[in-house]
């Protein structure tokens, strides 16, 4: 207090809104957030001084409010009420303190981190401790009380059970502290040592920074940084160092705050100092919970010497930085900024000492250089990018890389390399030493490995389209890889410390949530920087926060005393990032010790990519940048022998030339040659509760399905939330690469988004959830417990929100089809015969240059064989037969063979789009020899993925005409049609080969059906053929199924009674494991469909999609083969369904009367097949239904085409009006009914509607009342009817529609006959539509207020006034003829009595 009683402030007690901000967690930076702060001041007590006039000041951040003033009282009662609005990013509103302050002869009271330990965010009732900040030996200066509250979005104050007056009375139990703070708390000194920073940025632009250099003549470091330090509503900064990328300080600053301090967080930020505006370089916050703790064993906040990585916007020196407010802390940062050795450490301080400086004020002193940091070590960072998916559409258009950076290191712009150790400058005293890593140094990285230089980059590659949202890099069997050295502290141990306290966490939550199975489930945040597979998603309701065991992970794992930085993935196009993710450096550290190793060390992670700063906020973030499947490995350079071990296996390893010999190089690309097909197959049945993303509170969903570089679409459904396909997604040759055993025990995730269909521009997005496969390899049986899949449910998110579920189930399958040509599997065919192209001369300069492919004239096929003379023994028993009569002895004749070549055409996959509407129209066209084949009348319009189903006989002469070559073309309508791809296949080879490719060997033996045995020789001929060609003992039948050839005996099916006795599937047994026969044995070629490239003359290398397809051939000069396989694709039936609605009963009424206030429905229902929205039919209109009661009597006719096979409805239709063909389109066989309300001067209300889907639908109530929502909810406990079964149902069932809780609710219910007939028994006995002939329906007989009361008005008139007021307008009339007789009587009256007294 002032020696002449003048207005002084007294000590602070802070509020920081970090702390009640908490619940703010998912707000996002750029849109900034409307928390409000409400302050009530009620009263203080034992304020220091006599005859005062206290007045408060409320003030948070830079805003302050004052109460009235109160006369001559120590104990003034205000009862004040203060409101602080902010629209701020949640960051800053972290780092405003609430400072309460009583002026007049009082004190302060400054608050921070306190309000997150209570439950409601808010303080009630509590007394704040006022005391003098400027005297440390000051003691209490009084209490205050006040309420204080942080309400948020949608937040209510709640007022907390109210205490008696002796209860909040007790100043010292009510004070405004947490839990374990004295009342009494001591002074300390907090001392934060800056010693010196590392790999600072330039601050100047490129133009700048040339500026500079010309003005002053030579290239300087081109940043003045300096370190500000925010604590306690206190900042002290150290001293500017000029023009360093590497400043020196060793400078401390030393704040003065209360212990334990109510502040919870240090703010350090490197600034660079200029002379118009200081901006900030990175920012850092230290927690000081995690640097302390409490009780007996506790200790003081500690920290350091160590090292704080600082994050923020990329170093791109451009004009303007878009980034700038990462730098300032705001936001995840999306690039190493720098790094900053510092410590601080806490002093307690004996404030009875006369000695101790009372003075608060931050002070800034020098500090002893410290060098302590741990030895330096070199690094080794490995990543392989193994997929490159789902990349926005909007920079498809242009080829893209990736950088992968560890701190500088890697970055293109100002990368660093090998570091120089740390030693004295000449001269100097021994404090300053230079610096440890050495900026844009270009001194070589020599090591025992030779010249290895980091390649951090992958080389740019024009993505592929996979649909109209999303682009893929072609990352098939090649894989790109990046190699980074890089050099740090070996402090090592913090991290497997860290990644050790994780794998604890692991197993708690593991052991507390019972031990949930792996794998179905995905739990996950919006773009992740790395997606971890976990049974706490769906499996137990997806609760999106975080549970207390999750928390404990993340406090115990956090490392505040930083080592190496984060990897940085940036997906870049021209030259310019675009989206990131960030890989926590714990997390693929190596150890050799695996519990100290991080947990995607050496493992194939997704990851996906998000836009930087407050770009990737809000729903423009929504949209997936890119996903990737990505290899990442780190650890020390010479730990790095098994860096490779956790990739799938079945790879070459590619290096550069100056690697080529070194083994422990590491490579540029990984070349796979292992493959496996697979088959995904997607069970989209329904979803729910989704968002309502139309402005009628409905939505039109549909899902997209992704799955590594494809992707499909469910049907759209209109006008629903809770939409149900019921559709089946198969996607065809999947490609993975490496071992079978790794794609059944980790397969690739599964990508579903759901979106919004709208008239008018681009589907809306709606959420996204993930989800991973049930894998069948192709030796496992498709049967139960694993098969078929259940449906389960899986949570969708919308940004950080849950946005509903999806019921599905996802199966991987792995097909025997060969994923590429049948020469690839079985090495050419060139077993024996080889082929040799002969060459053109070069002639002239023009030769020069030209290609071997250019200067092919002509082929030479034969086989030559060395052999040492005498020849050795293992020749001799591996030939079979004498050698001396030659070596080419059981080859062929090459005397001219006439061959019946059959070609089978399937189908093409993924065509390259041919038309300007980006389809083609596809038709396939053969040449072998002189015969030309053009199927030109059969072209599939419209189609990148045609179904053909087609064969083709053509006779041909070997070897003269033996190059197949089978083409895909684009039909036209004017002008020539445009070759899309074609593929090659020498025929001769196939035909001569051991493998046997005439005609694959079948899995079974069957001579009916479809899967009839298609070769003219038996198994049981062709095997004792092959016997008699190989100089094979056998075959030799015997009893039991036996079968003996060679010296091996084979077992057979004995269940299997062959025709005639003889022994065919027995024979086919041997042929199917042939190649374990001795010496002649081989891989004989099964029963097929190769999946062959189409490549285009003009397009060299690049494939134009793919054709699944096989060829037999057949001697001429043997017997006959039967015909053809039909495999044309199924044709449709046609069916015509009649459905009758009757009645309508207890249909929610949506209208109230003008006159009467009565509620009322003009009901009329609407039926449609899916897919057939077009062609809708409506009843007439029920008016004025005062019941919900409505009849109709009406009958609906939809003709549709049906596949039973497949169970959907084909429809054939125009895409547009300027289409020349119609499309087909393949959809479920589901019928909808829908009521409405009719309006006449607006549009039509929505009431209700039930959807059924005609293969499976329950059955119909037999009456109204025995309809209920469980008919909807409860389907698979109810008996389920098909309409292609029962051909006729009729009953009763409900109309829903989801209430404003999201719930359903019956809104009605329609009482229906559904009657199935085909085309031909519809042309027997025809019906007509709504009542009309033939078959006429009886009008309905419906009340008499049933019509139009503006088309009726006098009927309107007579119904009002006769019906509805009857026995009101009788009553006034005798009212009336009452009141005239009583008028009457009155009126007459006198008269009558003058008369009678006068006597007249």
């Amino acid at each position: 207090i002032g020696a002449q009683g003048v207005s002084k402030h007294c000590d602070a007690q802070y509020v920081s809104s970090k702390d009640v901000l908490g619940w703010f967690g998912c707000c996002t930076i750029g849109h900034g957030i409307s928390p409000q702060v409400s302050i009530t001041i009620i009263e203080a007590r034992q304020l220091v001084g006599l005859n005062m006039d206290p007045v408060v000041c409320v003030e948070v951040g830079e805003e302050k409010k004052y109460t009235s003033m109160k006369e001559s009282t120590n104990c003034p009662y205000y009862n004040e009420y203060f409101v602080f609005d902010f629209h701020v990013p949640p960051d800053v509103m972290f780092d405003k303190i609430i400072k309460l302050s009583v002026s007049e002869r009082a004190g302060i009271a400054l608050f921070s981190d306190l309000v997150l330990w209570l439950p409601e965010h808010q303080f009630y009732h509590k007394w704040a401790i006022l005391s003098d900040p400027e005297d440390l030996t000051a003691g209490l200066k009084g209490y205050l009380k006040c309420d204080i509250a942080v309400v948020g979005k949608g937040d209510n104050i709640k007022t907390p059970h109210k205490a008696n007056e002796t209860e909040e009375d007790d100043i010292e139990g009510n004070l405004l502290l947490p839990d374990g703070v004295p009342p009494e708390r001591q002074w300390a000194r907090f001392y934060i040592k800056i010693y010196r920073a590392e790999g600072l940025p330039r601050m100047n632009t490129s133009i700048m920074a040339n500026v500079k250099k010309a003005l002053i003549g030579e290239n300087k470091d081109l940043v003045d940084p300096y370190v500000q330090v925010a604590f306690a509503g206190q900042k002290g900064k150290t001293s500017v160092q000029k023009s360093s990328y590497e400043p020196l300080w060793n400078e401390q600053i030393i704040f003065t705050e209360m212990f334990p301090p109510l502040c919870k967080r240090i703010k350090i930020q490197i600034r660079d100092s200029d002379k118009v505006n200081d901006v900030a370089i990175g920012t850092h916050f230290i927690d000081l919970r995690k640097i302390s703790n409490e009780g007996d064993k506790g200790y003081l906040p500690t920290f350091g010497p160590a090292w704080v990585n600082m994050y923020g916007s990329t170093r791109n020196y451009t004009l303007m930085d878009e980034h700038q407010e990462l730098n300032e802390g705001l936001g995840e940062g999306v690039s190493f900024r720098a790094r900053l050795l510092m410590s601080l450490a806490v002093e307690i301080l004996d404030t009875t000492n006369p000695e101790i400086n009372s003075s608060t004020e931050v002070q800034v002193e020098q500090a002893t250089p410290v060098n302590c940091t741990g030895k330096m070590e070199e690094f080794f960072l490995f990543g392989a990018f193994l997929e490159a998916t789902m990349i926005d559409r909007k920079i498809g258009d242009k080829p893209i890389n990736f950088e992968v950076t560890i701190g500088n290191y890697g970055n293109q712009i100002d990368g660093m390399t090998k570091p120089v150790l740390r030693r004295k400058k000449e001269g100097g005293d021994g404090d300053e030493e230079e610096s440890e890593l050495l900026h844009n140094s270009s001194e070589d990285e020599a090591d025992e490995d030779g010249e290895m230089v980091s390649v951090s980059s992958s080389q740019p590659m024009k993505p592929l389209v996979t649909d109209r949202n999303y682009f893929h890099l072609p990352y098939f069997e090649k894989k790109p890889c990046i190699y980074i050295k890089s050099w740090w502290q070996d402090q090592r141990r913090r991290l497997y410390n860290a990644n050790i306290m994780d794998k604890i966490a692991d197993k708690l939550v593991s052991t507390c949530w019972g031990g949930r199975e792996l794998g179905h489930g995905v739990s996950h945040e919006e773009h992740p920087g790395s997606l971890r597979i976990s049974a706490a998603c769906h499996k137990a309701g997806t609760n999106h926060g975080r549970d207390p065991l999750d928390s404990l992970s993340l406090w115990f794992c956090s490392q505040p005393q930083h080592t190496i930085p984060d990897i940085f993935i940036w997906m870049m196009s021209n030259n310019k990032r675009i989206a990131y993710a960030r890989v926590p450096s714990k997390d693929i550290l190596y150890s050799i010790v695996d519990e100290e190793m991080g947990k995607d060390c050496a493992k194939v992670k997704t990851v996906f990519l998000k836009l930087p700063g407050k770009r990737g906020f809000g729903p423009a973030g929504w949209t997936v940048q890119a996903k990737m499947e990505i290899y990442l490995w780190l650890g020390l350079n010479k730990q790095r022998k098994d860096f490779l071990s956790g990739l799938p296996c079945g790879f070459e390893e590619k290096k550069t030339t100056r690697g080529q010999n070194l083994p422990s190089f590491p490579p540029i690309s990984l070349l796979y040659n292992k493959k496996q097909v697979f088959q995904l197959r997607a069970h989209m049945y329904q979803a729910r509760s989704l968002f309502a993303a139309d402005s009628s509170g409905l939505s039109d969903p549909f899902a997209r399905v992704f799955f590594t570089s494809q992707s499909q679409c469910t049907e759209v459904l209109n006008e629903t939330l809770c939409p149900t396909w019921d559709q089946l997604l198969v996607f065809d040759n999947v490609e993975l690469y490496g071992e079978a055993h790794e794609m059944r025990d980790d397969p690739p995730i599964i990508v579903i988004e759901i979106y919004d269909q709208d008239t008018v521009g681009k589907a809306d997005f709606m959420g996204r959830t993930f989800a991973k496969p049930v894998v069948k390899m192709s030796d496992e049986q498709y049967c139960p417990p694993r098969f078929p899949p259940q449906l389960e449910y899986y949570q969708i998110y919308r940004g950080n929100s849950t946005a509903g579920d999806l019921l599905a189930a996802f199966e991987l399958l792995q097909v025997p089809v060969f994923n590429k040509e049948l020469e690839a599997e079985f090495d050419n065919f060139e077993d024996w015969l080889h082929t040799f192209n002969l060459l053109r001369g070069k002639i002239g300069d023009n030769d020069d240059n030209a290609t071997e492919e250019e200067r092919i004239v002509g082929r030479f096929k034969g086989s030559m064989c060395v052999y040492k003379v005498p020849l050795p023994d293992d020749i001799t028993k591996e030939a079979g037969y004498d050698p001396t009569f030659g070596m080419f002895q059981g080859i062929p004749s090459n005397d001219p063979i006439n061959v019946l070549v059959r070609v089978y055409i399937v189908r093409a996959t993924d065509l390259h789009p041919a038309d300007i509407n980006g389809k083609a129209d596809p038709y396939i066209a053969i040449k072998l020899g002189k015969t030309d084949i053009k199927d030109k009348e059969n072209y599939i319009s419209k189609q990148l993925n045609p179904v053909f189903g087609k064969s083709f006989d053509i006779e041909a002469t070997f070897p003269m005409e033996s190059m197949l070559t089978v083409a895909v073309y684009d039909w036209d309508l004017v002008g020539t049609d445009d070759l899309i791809g074609e593929t090659k296949i020498d025929l001769e080879n196939r035909y001569y080969s051991k493998h046997r490719a005439t005609c694959g060997v079948s899995q079974t033996y069957s001579i009916h059906g479809y899967n009839i045995w298609r070769d003219p020789m038996k198994p049981s001929q062709i095997l004792s053929k092959l016997c008699k060609e190989g100089k094979v003992d056998g075959p030799h039948f015997g009893p039991g199924g036996r079968v003996k050839v060679a010296n091996r005996v084979y077992t057979g099916p004995t269940e299997i009674e062959d025709e005639n006795g003889t022994y065919e599937h027995l024979a086919l047994t041997v042929l199917r494991h042939w190649e374990d026969v001795p010496r002649a044995g081989c891989k004989l070629v099964p029963e097929h469909v190769e999946t062959r490239p189409l490549l285009n003359p003009d397009k060299p290398g690049i494939e134009q999609g793919r054709l699944e397809m096989w060829v037999d051939m057949f001697p001429m000069d043997m017997p006959a083969p039967g015909p053809a396989i039909d495999i044309s694709p199924r044709k449709p039936k046609k069916y015509e369904l009649r459905v009758i609605v009757w009645n309508t009963d207890e249909v929610i009424l949506e209208d109230d009367d003008y006159f009467t206030g009565e509620k009322s429905s003009d009901i009329f229902v609407r039926g449609w097949l899916k897919g057939q929205q077009e062609d809708k039919q409506d009843t007439d209109v029920h008016y004025h239904s005062l019941t919900g009661e409505g009849n109709f009597n009406w009958r609906y006719i939809f003709p549709f085409d049906y596949l039973m096979a497949e169970e959907k409805i084909v429809i054939s239709k125009k895409e547009s009006m300027f289409s020349w063909d119609e499309t087909e389109y393949k959809i479920p066989a589901r019928l909808t009914l829908q009521v409405w309300d009719a309006d006449h001067f607006s549009a039509d209300d929505f009431l209700g509607a039930i959807e059924l889907d005609l293969n499976r639908f329950p059955r119909g109530a037999k009456t109204s009342k025995q309809c209920s929502l469980e008919m909807v909810t409860n389907e698979a406990e109810l008996p389920m009817v098909s309409i292609f079964k029962q051909k006729r149902v009729k009953g009763w069932w409900p109309f829903v529609a989801r209430d404003e809780n999201d719930e359903l609710e019956i809104t009605g219910k329609v009482e229906a006959e559904l009657h199935l007939l085909t085309a031909e028994e519809a042309e027997k006995s025809p019906a007509g539509l709504a009542r009309n002939e033939p078959d006429p329906l009886e009008k309905p007989n419906r009340p008499d207020t049933s019509f139009i009361w503006f088309l009726n008005p006098l009927k309107s008139i007579k119904y009002l006034i006769c019906t509805r007021y009857k026995w009101l307008i009788i009553k006034i009339v005798l009212a009336l003829l009452l009141l005239i007789m009583v008028a009457l009587f009155l009126y007459s009256m006198p008269g009558y009595m003058v008369k009678k007294l006068l006597g007249a």
